[in-house]
C-alpha cells in the first residue's frame, strides 16, 4: 500500500473533519442565539416584576402581548436546544466515524504487510 492508496484511502476521513469544524461553528451560533432568548427573557421578567411592584402598567392587549412573547421565547429556547443537542451528537458520530475508518486502514495496512508479494 503506497501513500497515494492512503492519502486516497483517508479522504472521506478528511471530510468528516471538515463536517466537525462546520459542527462546531454551528454550535456557536446555538450558543449566540440562546444568550438573546436569555436577554429577551430579562427584559421581559423586569418588565413584569415593575407591573407586579407598581412602577407601570399595561393594558390588557399588552399583558396579552407580553405572555405570549413570553412563551414563544420558552418554545423557542426549547427548540433551539434540541437542535444544538442534535448537532452535538452528529459531531461525536462523524468522530467515531473518522477513528473506525482509521483503524480500518491500519488493519488492512497491516494485512498487505503479511502477505508475500505478487511478482
Amino acid at each position: 500500500m503506497n501513500r497515494n492508496d492512503i492519502i486516497i484511502l483517508l479522504a472521506p476521513a478528511l471530510m468528516f473533519a471538515l463536517v466537525i469544524a462546520g459542527v462546531i461553528a454551528t454550535s456557536g451560533m446555538f450558543h449566540r442565539d440562546l444568550a438573546a432568548y436569555d436577554y429577551d427573557q430579562q427584559k421581559i421578567e423586569t418588565l413584569i416584576n415593575n407591573v407586579q411592584s407598581g412602577k407601570s402598567h399595561l393594558t390588557t392587549n399588552e399583558w396579552t402581548f407580553v405572555n405570549a412573547s413570553q412563551k414563544f421565547i420558552e418554545a423557542d429556547r426549547g427548540m433551539i436546544e434540541a437542535a444544538a443537542e442534535a448537532v452535538r451528537a452528529f459531531a461525536w458520530c462523524a468522530l467515531v466515524g473518522i477513528g473506525l475508518q482509521i483503524v480500518a486502514i491500519l488493519h488492512i495496512k497491516k494485512r498487505l504487510k503479511k502477505m508475500p508479494p505478487n511478482n
